[in-house]
C-alpha cells in the first residue's frame, strides 16, 4: 500500500507468512526486529526498528 504526504512516499507491505515459526527461522529469535538488506538505506529516508505481525482471521 502507498500513501503519499508532502512529497514523500510511505509504503506498507504485507508478506503472508504460513506461520510464526517460519517467521522465526527467517527473523531469528527477535523476530520482532526489521530486517534490512544491505543497500537499503540508499531508498529509505528513515528504517523502522520494529515490525508488527497479526494473524489472518476467517471466520
Amino acid at each position: 500500500m502507498r500513501n503519499i504526504k508532502e512529497n514523500e512516499r510511505h509504503f506498507t507491505l504485507i508478506p503472508y507468512w504460513e506461520n510464526l515459526d517460519v517467521i522465526k527461522n527467517f527473523a531469528s529469535a527477535d523476530f520482532e526486529r526489521a530486517k534490512y538488506h544491505p543497500g537499503d538505506e540508499n531508498f529509505l529516508q528513515e528504517c523502522e526498528e520494529t515490525v508488527q505481525h497479526y494473524e489472518v482471521f476467517a471466520p
